[in-house]
């Protein structure tokens, strides 16, 4: 922006997707963890019903579904995969992704990345 571009952000909310979290592609991305499978097993079982939230200085989210965070925290990772200038942060069920545009080619990496997103559900 200092230099008289502009940067273009997405707001994402996760919300909605707690509950349809599918847990077979859930299972397979802990696996990618290389974890013993009586691990795998004893994790799952540990964490099917668990909910969480998080504090802020002060501030409490909502509560949600630790198999959700799981599932969503390769995603800073994915998007750098499509485009290290990306940026992505995560916050309980949401997440903020920016990138600096200098031209088309840049909209276009955004777009893949947000492409990439819906269809992680």
């Amino acid at each position: 922006m200092d230099s008289g571009g502009q940067v273009d952000v997405i707001y994402t909310d996760f919300a909605k997707a707690f509950d349809t979290v599918p847990h077979q592609r859930l299972l397979l991305k802990i696996k990618t963890y290389n974890i013993d499978t009586d691990l795998l097993l004893w994790i799952t079982d540990f964490l099917c019903s668990r909910k969480q939230c998080v504090v802020l200085n002060g501030e409490k989210s909502s509560w949600f579904s630790v198999l959700f965070l799981i599932y969503i925290n390769d995603l800073p990772e994915l998007c750098a995969g499509e485009d290290p200038s990306s940026e992505i942060f995560l916050y309980a069920d949401d997440s903020k992704i920016y990138e600096v545009i200098r031209n088309q080619s840049d909209q276009q990496k955004l777009r893949t990345i947000l492409n990439m997103i819906k269809k992680l559900d």
